[in-house]
């Protein structure tokens, strides 16, 4: 497996600059095999955990950072990314329409996993985990 990390500064604009990065990582490392299906649910899981971070983990604080690795090979891209936030935990079993007073706040997670990928939160850092066929 191959691994590639990325640190920045809590700004969207920075970890719009790392998804960026990150998924020209990934089409390089796979080419054709990274159709536009693929690089699509990617880029988005990218962005949504990354402005997670800097909008809920970090809180905006541009003291604090982001990192984010990458660790994919022959079917499979796993994405953590970690905070200097005091972390969460999060129920995923249930769509955020049902989810009460935390349906604005779970519905980027929610759709993570209707894209297929497995989430494992561990406090200020949250691993997700896409498999697929090559």
């Amino acid at each position: 497996m191959e691994q590639y990390q990325v640190t920045f500064f809590s700004d969207f604009r920075e970890a719009d600059r790392c998804a960026v990065i990150l998924t020209n990582r990934l089409q390089l490392y796979y080419g054709s095999k990274m159709n536009p299906k693929v690089n699509f649910h990617i880029n988005f899981v990218l962005r949504e955990l990354l402005n997670n971070a800097v909008e809920h983990g970090n809180a905006f604080d541009r003291n604090k950072k982001v990192i984010c690795s990458i660790c994919y090979g022959k079917q499979i891209v796993e994405i953590c990314v970690r905070d200097e936030g005091a972390g969460f935990s999060s129920n995923m079993t249930a769509a955020p329409e049902t989810n009460g007073a935390n349906q604005q706040r779970s519905r980027g997670l929610w759709m993570i996993q209707q894209l297929g990928l497995t989430l494992d939160i561990k406090g200020n850092q949250v691993k997700a985990i896409y498999n697929w066929r090559v």
